[in-house]
């Protein structure tokens, strides 16, 4: 039987959206788009300002639909690390869909950042879910 894959994805600039394509022409299974409510505004500065409020405040953002993956075995879960770490709205997903049982793999883009705690902080949500360890997607295009 074969293995069931979704690439779920949060891409502000368009930079994970392109990592998310090219690990979908990798591995295939479907991409999923996460998007929130109500975007961020496009300016990076006032972006970087809403990532740290929402970081500090505890805020987590409200998605504009929410993907299911429970019927995937594997799930590749893409996003941009801002300010050394996963955005709030990548937590706001996890928690909706924290009772998934299959395999996580984080994959991220930056600017130079690593993943942080991104994979200890998604474990923690993901009990009873197997969260690998996040793939740089900044390495595999260079």
């Amino acid at each position: 039987m074969k293995e069931k894959i979704a690439i779920v994805y949060f891409s502000h600039t368009g930079n994970t959206k392109q990592a998310a394509k090219k690990l979908q022409r990798e591995v295939g299974g479907d991409l999923i788009e996460i998007r929130k409510r109500r975007p961020y505004r496009s300016s990076q500065r006032m972006m970087v300002i809403r990532a740290i409020l929402d970081r500090l405040s505890g805020s987590l953002p409200a998605l504009s639909e929410i993907p299911h993956i429970k019927d995937y075995d594997k799930v590749y879960l893409g996003f941009p690390i801002w300010c050394g770490r996963c955005p709030q709205i990548i937590i706001s997903f996890a928690k909706l869909s924290d009772l998934y049982t299959g395999t996580i793999i984080p994959f991220y883009t930056s600017g130079g950042s690593l993943a942080g705690n991104s994979q200890a902080k998604l474990q923690r949500i993901y009990k009873h879910a197997c969260v690998e360890e996040p793939i740089n997607m900044n390495k595999k295009t260079q």
